[in-house]
């Protein structure tokens, strides 16, 4: 009998031994692998860092990094309840808002005739949610993603212009860490995507220049245009940045250089033109956003009424001392 018992608990011991064993033999597997992947890791690092490394793993630590401190802004900047330190920042939340959520609903007649429509179409579907619409959230967390993606951009641009990873590593730097754009990007201000905008055209017509292919222009084009309905900077921007690669494409002697400026202005013409369609179509007149009931002009007329109009009106010098002291007295 005591044999039996002894046989039996030897036999029942006997896997649980193994068990154990194969346990540890796969911890120890899981460790190696596990330091493997960190020593790996640690030298993907440290290469992407040197000054010739490779663009795309650069880029991937450039995302990583820039999501990173992206996402401390945010929390700071809401934290501190900044997000609307800006009162156009709560407006074009508004706006978004009432596409859907208001008594007369629809895209034309909330997108209106002053503010262009971009930014607010992109905003839709966050202001759905009340605590994103009410917060705030809403245009940060596009806002996080504009950030992060013009970080990535901007490097590749930088990388192409210097041709050396640590000089475009500081350039990016100078922006990414400042504190204007981190506050700026975590709120619904249309600066920040039309800052990406203007990113991702410069970097398409950069590809464009060393490789000639069309459809760089084309996608340069398509960016401009977005950013032709984001602000009314962009349109300067894309009349002049045409000029340029026109005059580049003469003087380097690139291929089809008429043809490749027809595909850069295509999208924002037919932008802008539809844009002076719909200020005809709400306000009865093309240029409405100029000079129409809501437009800068007319609220400037309105509040130095009093004194027979703004004072600066008319004089350059005036104007430029004026918009400084106003742009310094906004600023949060």
């Amino acid at each position: 009998a005591t044999n039996e018992i002894y046989t039996l608990s030897l036999h029942d011991a006997l896997p649980i031994f193994v068990k154990k064993e194969i346990l540890k033999a796969n911890n120890l597997a899981g460790k190696d692998k596990a330091v493997k992947a960190i020593n790996k890791y640690l030298g993907q690092f440290r290469e992407a860092f040197k000054t010739d490394s490779d663009p795309m793993l650069t880029l991937k630590y450039v995302i990583i990094f820039s999501a990173i401190v992206g996402l401390i802004s945010q929390i700071i900047s809401y934290s501190s309840g900044l997000l609307f330190a800006y009162n156009d920042a709560g407006l074009h939340l508004d706006v978004a808002r009432r596409v859907y959520d208001t008594r007369d609903p629809g895209f034309t007649n909330q997108i209106g005739v002053v503010w262009l429509p971009v930014p607010h179409l992109i905003l839709v579907p966050f202001v759905y949610f009340d605590i994103l619409w009410i917060t705030g959230l809403a245009g940060s967390i596009v806002g996080f993603f504009y950030y992060v993606a013009t970080c990535g951009f901007l490097y590749r641009i930088l990388r192409n212009v210097t041709g050396e990873n640590h000089s475009a590593l500081f350039g990016l730097a100078f922006f990414a860490l400042n504190p204007n754009i981190l506050y700026l990007y975590s709120t619904a201000m249309t600066e920040p995507l039309f800052i990406l905008l203007i990113c991702i055209s410069i970097f398409h017509i950069f590809n464009w220049f060393k490789n000639e292919y069309s459809g760089e222009i084309v996608r340069a084009g398509i960016a401009a245009g977005l950013a032709c309905m984001t602000r009314y900077e962009a349109w300067w921007f894309t009349i002049f940045t045409g000029i340029l690669m026109f005059m580049i494409a003469l003087f380097y002697g690139k291929k089809h250089p008429l043809r490749n400026l027809f595909y850069f202005f295509l999208v924002p013409a037919l932008a802008i033109l539809w844009y002076f369609y719909h200020n005809w179509s709400i306000a009865g007149d093309i240029l409405a956003f100029q000079r129409g009931q809501y437009s800068s002009a007319a609220q400037v007329d309105l509040r130095y009424a009093s004194i027979g109009g703004a004072p600066y009106k008319h004089n350059f010098l005036l104007d430029r001392k004026s918009t400084r002291l106003n742009s310094s007295h906004e600023s949060p």
